[in-house]
């Protein structure tokens, strides 16, 4: 038994399984820069500038944000396997982008990445912060940018070593944000945001998201933007409903509007689907048939008449305007 687990533990420290949830925990505190001595503060704000590195650089060319996500998570996992020290920050950085934006299906330019990363990093020095000095630009094709080019490469591919072709990344805040947006969408079919502040909506769809995804959330945790726990209850309740409704059927609704307008119990069996007459109707002008259903159309027109004259009346009463009159020729 006890030989297995030093076996499963020497398979997890030398071997990179492609699957994202059985990726093994990096120690972070025995990282090769931490060895070499380098300050557990100093790692992490070597880190922190990496990546604002590729966000800067990514936003500068356009590339969507699981671009940049991936890019940074593919830095923070390849200095697990090298030494910050040795391992130029700006070539890894855009290594790490070039990389991403390929497995991400966003093509960029290489070229475009080293110019742009260029001038990024030279505006994050303290020299362009006092002096506001701008770089010469490089020329394509000179010895410094194949230089940089060539460094950009050779780590690229020491990334995909270290990390074992392992950069196929599931990011946790793709799949959450991707549901509770589907819940925002679904949400304007209901009476929510009539009812309800934004806030109390966002926070509504975040904790049905998560409750599909089986990620644990602290209790009230909806509290700390100010959303009241009632509201909140309402408006998941008001939302789920949304996805036990039955089909929508434009002519069944337009029935059922009808009969609701005639005061019809629309439970009655025998106000199921009306049948269809086929051909010509047999009612001719001046037909009792024809009288009777004139009157019955007539009938219909002075029961809508009637209750928007009662909601009119409603709303008068309790917006405090003139009830608008219906005009007599409806009548």
């Amino acid at each position: 038994m006890a030989q297995a687990e030093q076996q499963n533990v020497r398979i997890e420290k030398h071997v990179f399984p492609c699957l994202d949830s059985d990726l093994p925990r990096f120690d972070l505190a025995n990282t090769p820069s931490r060895r070499r001595g380098i300050p557990a503060e100093l790692e992490l704000r070597l880190r922190i500038a990496g990546c604002e590195l590729i966000q800067k650089t990514g936003m500068l060319l356009g590339c969507k944000q699981v671009v940049m996500a991936c890019a940074q998570m593919l830095l923070q996992r390849a200095y697990c396997r090298l030494d910050i020290s040795r391992h130029s920050l700006q070539w890894v950085g855009l290594a790490c982008l070039f990389l991403a934006a390929k497995t991400e299906e966003d093509h960029q330019r290489l070229r475009s990445i080293l110019l742009v990363g260029r001038q990024v990093a030279h505006r994050m020095t303290r020299e362009y912060a006092e002096k506001q000095t701008e770089l010469a630009p490089m020329i394509v094709g000179d010895d410094d940018y194949h230089e940089l080019k060539n460094n950009v490469i050779k780590s690229e591919r020491r990334v995909l070593k270290e990390l074992g072709f392992c950069v196929h990344l599931k990011h946790p805040h793709k799949d959450v944000a991707q549901l509770a947006w589907n819940y925002m969408n679904d949400a304007l079919r209901s009476d929510v945001f009539l009812r309800f502040e934004v806030a109390v909506i966002a926070c509504a769809c975040i904790d049905l998201a998560t409750r599909k995804l089986d990620i644990p959330m602290p209790d009230l945790w909806f509290q700390s933007f100010g959303v009241h726990p009632d509201d909140f209850e309402q408006t998941c309740a008001t939302i789920l409903q949304l996805y036990r409704q039955s089909p929508v059927y434009l002519d069944d609704l337009a029935r059922e509007l009808e009969l609701a307008l005639q005061g019809e119990d629309l439970t009655d069996p025998r106000l199921a689907a009306p049948k269809k007459h086929r051909g010509r109707s047999p009612q001719r002008e001046g037909s009792p048939a024809r009288v009777m259903h004139m009157a019955d159309q007539r009938h219909d027109r002075t029961v809508i008449v009637t209750s928007v004259t009662k909601i009119a009346a409603v709303m008068s009463a309790h917006m405090g305007v003139e009830a608008v009159g219906v005009d007599s020729r409806f009548g």
